[in-house]
């Protein structure tokens, strides 16, 4: 324990160890972030410099182009249309020569139908002409499709610029963040003893804990050993102690015992005894032990092989009873199978029993002689048209023997996998019909499981019912599901049939929303307007259910507050309600402070307080 003491002082502290290395490791991240993002500067700034070069082979200035580019584009454009203009008018003339070539003396014209022609236009070759001009306006074409290129190719070319241009500005901004970061975290080094710089001094503290942690460990297991040893020899003594104490009071216990033992002697006399040797003694007790356990033996299997044969008895004497029912029950149904066989028997084409019974007794079985008989269809449709596909193939064919023998053999393989599958799809059907008298046994099961299952829960009901106040709480949950049925009529109409009230299993009011897929939800969770609505609804129909049940002519009850929670919309379907039950002949008071009110009541009455006469009540 010492020197675990002197270790754990001589041991850096882990915390600061701890704190030291997430800083250098905090620092390592900065550093390297910075050196990241330098990397990334100087790519930003080559890829900039390429850019600017690609630009500069267009035009060494951008301004110049920029301004200069859309009139050169316009010029061609204009020259374009000149020339295409001037083409049009080529081929006009060109037209018209040939119309003029092409007339003749007595035919009309093809532009005007004259038949005279008296000044024909003698129009001169422009062919070449023409030729020219096509050849101007693809060079021109061509010229403008490159200033257009041209133009594009710088736009695209600034784009790229302008985007490296502000991931360059980003750059140098997350560049001056990460200085700060890298100040403020310089800032933050407070351990005496270490350098910001070097990590050499923590790199052997961590070293030197380590291994004083690892010492540290192997003292402690140590200790630990010895203190385990200490114990279980601990252990063993106050064992060993305990046994002493233990052969003490045992010793004890035996002298006490002899004496109680000489005490308890009443037919016996210890001086009898006491002389004899303790083998004779011992034989004698034995023989004396043993005729006892015999007789009380004989007497315990005399006592079981009476109640043995009461049972037997009993159960004989009921087995009788039931044998003799069962065989007037057989007798009856002997002799009602009898006429029915009779009743068979001539409406059959047998004429005696007998014959019956000696086809009964050929033991056929029905189900083998289906199969075989399915089996010698399957095999003969396949044989048939196996010969039917032979005689076409063999139509324009020479025998050849070996090609038979080949072919034959092939026949007996294709017999034997038919055979093989005759007999899989015989064992399939037999497992089919296995499986299907299982399946209706576990129809039946399953019927009988759904009405033990309904019978358990009518029992299951019956003694919760009957036990403690169960039936009470039964007969209440009933009185409150037809309570909130009644009071949904109302309820439905008064929300617009988007709230309904029900009863869960704890005779809890529940709501369920149709707004929210139908899903219940707690009365605590409505508004004050709806819980207004609610307890209106409740108490409407429970008004009704004591009118019912009371038989009264009337009923009369007062409404305290609630109106103030209601938008106009609800305060008219609730009034409409009101009138409803005053249509109905009841007689429903509404007690509030809201002024509006009394503009929608024909009779109220106003309380008012005076100090001398105490409070006035007038009517409206």
């Amino acid at each position: 324990e010492i020197q675990i003491v002197s270790l754990k002082r001589a041991k850096p502290s882990s915390q600061e160890l701890m704190e030291l290395g997430q800083w250098y490791t905090k620092q390592q991240s900065i550093q390297q972030q910075e050196d990241d993002l330098n990397k990334q500067a100087i790519d930003l700034e080559k890829s900039i410099a390429i850019l600017k070069n690609e630009l500069h082979t267009f035009h060494p200035d951008l301004e110049e182009f920029r301004s200069n580019h859309p009139l050169v584009v316009n010029a061609l454009e204009q020259k374009l249309q000149a020339l295409q203009d001037e083409k049009s008018h080529l081929l006009l003339q060109q037209r018209l020569t040939q119309y003029a070539e092409n007339l003749k003396a007595g035919s009309p014209c093809p532009l005007c139908g004259a038949l005279e022609h008296p000044a024909i236009n003698q129009g001169q070759d422009i062919s070449h002409q023409v030729a020219a001009n096509e050849k101007l306006i693809t060079e021109t074409n061509e010229n403008l499709k490159h200033q257009q290129d041209q133009q594009f190719q710088v736009e695209k070319l600034q784009l790229r610029l302008q985007s490296l241009n502000d991931q360059q500005q980003d750059l140098h901004t997350k560049i001056q963040l990460n200085a700060r970061n890298k100040i403020a975290h310089a800032q933050q080094f407070t351990w005496a003893g270490y350098s910001p710089s070097d990590e050499s001094s923590y790199t052997s503290n961590k070293q030197e804990l380590a291994r004083i942690e690892t010492q540290l460990a192997k003292v402690e297991q140590q200790l630990g050993e010895h203190q385990a040893t200490l114990a279980s020899v601990e252990e063993k003594l106050e064992k060993y102690n305990k046994a002493l104490h233990q052969f003490e009071r045992d010793e004890a216990s035996k002298q006490a015992q002899i004496n109680q033992n000489m005490g308890n002697l009443k037919t016996l006399r210890w001086s009898d005894y006491k002389m004899r040797e303790s083998e004779a003694v011992e034989q004698e007790y034995t023989a004396l032990k043993r005729s006892n356990l015999e007789i009380e033996r004989d007497y315990i299997a005399l006592s079981e092989r009476l109640n043995e044969l009461n049972s037997q008895f009993a159960a004989q004497n009921s087995l009788v009873q039931t044998i003799v029912e069962q065989l007037g029950h057989i007798e009856r149904e002997s002799q009602e199978a009898d006429v029915t066989l009779q009743q068979l028997l001539e409406a059959s084409p047998f004429e005696t029993l007998e014959e019956i019974r000696q086809i009964l007794a050929e033991n056929l079985s029905v189900i083998q002689i289906r199969q075989e008989l399915e089996q010698f269809q399957i095999q003969f449709e396949t044989v048939k048209a196996q010969i039917s596909q032979l005689e076409k193939k063999l139509v324009d064919q020479v025998y050849d023997e070996n090609q038979f023998l080949a072919q034959e053999k092939i026949l007996d393989e294709s017999a034997q996998e038919l055979k093989a599958s005759t007999e899989n799809v015989a064992r399939l059907q037999q497992e089919r019909d296995q499986l299907r008298i299982a399946y209706a046994k576990k129809e039946n099961l399953q019927q009988q499981q759904i009405k033990l299952s309904l019978r358990h829960d009518n029992l299951k009901q019956l003694f919760n019912l009957f036990k403690g106040a169960g039936f009470v709480q039964y007969v209440s949950s009933i009185y409150l599901r037809q309570l909130c049925d009644h009071a949904n009529i109302r309820f439905h109409r008064m929300t617009r049939n988007q709230l309904s009230l029900q009863l869960n299993d704890n005779n809890e009011f529940e709501i369920i929303d149709y707004l929210n897929e139908g899903k219940n939800r707690s009365v605590k969770t409505l508004s004050g307007g709806q819980a207004f609505q609610v307890s209106l609804s409740l108490a409407l129909a429970l008004a009704e259910s004591v009118q019912s049940n009371s038989r009264a002519a009337r009923n009369f009850f007062f409404i305290d507050e609630g109106f103030g929670t209601q938008d106009i919309t609800s305060v008219n379907i609730v009034f409409e309600t009101l009138l409803d039950l005053h249509k109905e002949n009841r007689i429903v008071g509404i007690i509030s402070h809201v002024e509006e009110l009394k503009e929608r009541i024909p009779v109220s009455l106003s309380i008012e307080k005076d100090e001398e006469r105490g409070s006035q009540i007038f009517i409206n």
